[in-house]
Order: structure tokens, then C-alpha cells, then sequence
């Protein structure tokens, strides 16, 4: 019996220690907390499913545990690459939102995530590609960690990293939509989008489209995700004016006397919720950009929508009035 519960006790002080960094890597390749959630549970399961033995045999729970997962994400990419091969338009990751409902002061002093608009980046990647990549250039781990996570040799990692490393920089010259910051905002910024956010807010709710002008980049994108499920633009918007027209359309239709509320999304940043009555019919999200050296602040580079309901309903947000 003690050696039974000496197991027990060591799994529960994995799984309460180690849970933040496993879902770390787990999001970050996959872009769904929920899906992400799965991939650590699983992982666990099977660790229960273990002998004692083969449990104290372990001599790092975190490596252990990271392999785990790892592979569970791997298998869960190559499955999701083939269901969004049929899916209709763009596919944006979920974020995650701030339950605690932080000011804009205390959000700022947070530690940092990556970016959301890095996630959308990532989704060019393949999933050995994309494993690598994230935990090289995410999670600071060395080659010989990831071989030993992938199951691969350090040269072959290498080469994945430096093919994904390729793979964003291609796209960075011939789409727009790559050149997307690797880093969540910084503090002082991020106390500024909060102020960008309700202005952009403030002009969409009144129709006022000059004022939205002033807030866009001259090469402002729209990306916009209704899997098929409600009328939206399947293919990225480029261009101030016709981001600007597709806004306006947006006004008159789609977000027609929507209620807007102010959400802080770990890695998108300050976002908004779009309610029509105690529907939620749009989730948007803001990459702002400095441009200091034209005497321009921060504007709006690429504003992600997600529409569809299926996806909505997995951001758990409680109907207001």
C-alpha cells in the first residue's frame, strides 16, 4: 500500500507542478485550450494506466510528461490537417480569454504570452515543422531536449526549425498576413491597445468610418473565421479600403446593433466580444502596430473575426444583457 501511494502521490505532484508548463507546449502547437487540455489528460491517463515499477522507473516527470504530449499534439495535427483541408475559409486558433477580468494596469504587469497573431502564423507550418519550432523559438529548449521530446535525431530537429524558420520568412515576403510580431505586446503597449480598442469600438458602433480610416494601416488585412457556418469573407482582406468597406458591411449587417464588451485575451491582448441580444455573434481580436517613424502611433495591421458558432461557444463567455 505505501508503495502505491508513494505512485499516487508523485503523479498528483506532477501533474499540479508541471501542468502550466505542459500546457504551454500543448496550446502553442495546437491553437485550442480545449484540445490542449485533452492532450495533457491523456498523457496522464496513461501514466495511470502504468505499473508502479515502470512509474518509479522515471527519472524526469517533466521529460517524461513534455514526450507525452508532444506526441499526443503530433498525432492530433496530422488527424486536424486533413479535417482543415475541408474546411470553408480561414481557420483561426482559439484564445484564451482572462477570467479575472484584470484593469488595464494589472493586465500590463502579467507576464507575457506569445502572441496570438504568432498562432495564426504557425498554422503554415506542418506539425513536425510546427513541433519543433515552438519548442526551439517558444519554450527556449535545446536541440538535444527536443530530439529527446520528438523522438528524432538534434540534425533532423535542426533542419525543422531552420525549414519552419524558412517557411515563415518565404511568407513574410510574399503574404502579408506572415508578418505577424513574435511576441505578445509589451507593457507599455499593451496599455495602449486598451485605449486603441475602444476607440476602434467607439467609431465601429457609430458608423463612423473616417475615424476607423485613421486607426488602419495603409496594408491593414482582415482575416475572418465562419467555417461555413454564417456569411463571412473566406479570403484575407487586403488594403486599407477594402478592409474599410468590408467594416462598413460588417455595420450594416453581420454586427448590426451589436453590443460590444471588452475581453482581455491572454494572447491577442485587449479584444472584443460582439453580442446581438444574448447571442454571441463575433469574437474580434487586434494586431496593433508602431509606427513611430512616420508620426503615425499604433495602427491596426490585422483584425481576426471569428464567427463561427461552433467555435464561439467554446470561448465559455456568459451571456450578458
Amino acid at each position: 500500500m505505501e508503495k502505491v501511494a508513494g505512485r499516487e502521490e508523485r503523479i498528483e505532484g506532477w501533474y499540479r507542478t508541471l501542468r502550466p508548463y505542459l500546457f504551454s507546449i500543448a496550446y502553442r502547437m495546437l491553437g485550442s485550450a480545449a484540445d490542449a487540455e485533452d492532450a495533457i489528460q491523456d498523457a496522464f491517463v496513461s501514466l495511470q494506466r502504468m505499473d508502479d515499477n515502470a512509474v518509479e522507473t522515471i527519472q524526469s516527470g517533466q521529460a517524461y510528461l513534455a514526450k507525452l504530449v508532444v506526441n499526443r499534439c503530433l498525432n492530433f495535427l496530422k488527424s486536424a490537417g486533413r479535417r482543415k483541408e475541408d474546411y470553408v475559409g480561414e481557420w483561426l486558433p482559439l484564445p484564451i480569454l482572462d477570467r479575472s477580468q484584470p484593469s488595464p494596469e494589472e493586465s500590463a504587469e502579467r507576464k507575457e504570452e506569445i502572441s496570438y497573431a504568432l498562432l495564426v502564423l504557425l498554422e503554415m507550418l506542418n506539425p513536425l515543422e510546427r513541433a519543433a519550432f515552438v519548442l526551439r523559438e517558444t519554450m527556449d529548449c535545446d536541440y538535444a531536449e527536443i530530439a529527446a521530446l520528438m523522438g528524432r535525431s538534434e540534425a533532423n530537429c535542426r533542419q525543422l526549425v531552420s525549414r519552419a524558420k524558412r517557411k515563415l520568412d518565404a511568407g513574410r515576403k510574399g503574404d502579408s498576413r506572415s508578418e505577424l510580431p513574435a511576441a505578445a505586446p509589451a507593457r507599455s503597449g499593451r496599455l495602449k491597445e486598451f485605449e486603441l480598442v475602444r476607440r476602434f469600438a467607439s467609431a465601429f458602433s457609430g458608423g463612423r468610418i473616417e475615424e476607423l480610416a485613421a486607426l488602419l494601416t495603409e496594408d491593414a488585412i482582415l482575416l475572418m473565421d465562419g467555417g461555413g457556418r454564417v456569411h463571412s469573407a473566406i479570403n484575407p482582406i487586403y488594403g486599407r479600403g477594402r478592409a474599410l468597406a468590408l467594416l462598413k458591411a460588417m455595420f450594416s449587417n453581420s454586427l448590426a446593433g451589436a453590443r460590444f464588451e471588452f475581453v482581455d485575451a491572454k494572447e491577442a491582448g485587449p479584444a472584443i466580444a460582439a453580442w446581438q441580444g444574448d447571442r454571441l455573434a463575433a469574437f474580434l481580436m487586434f494586431d496593433w502596430r508602431e509606427r513611430e517613424e512616420q508620426g503615425e502611433g499604433m495602427l491596426l495591421r490585422h483584425l481576426f473575426t471569428i464567427y463561427n458558432p461552433d467555435k464561439l461557444a467554446l470561448l465559455g463567455l456568459p451571456r450578458t444583457e
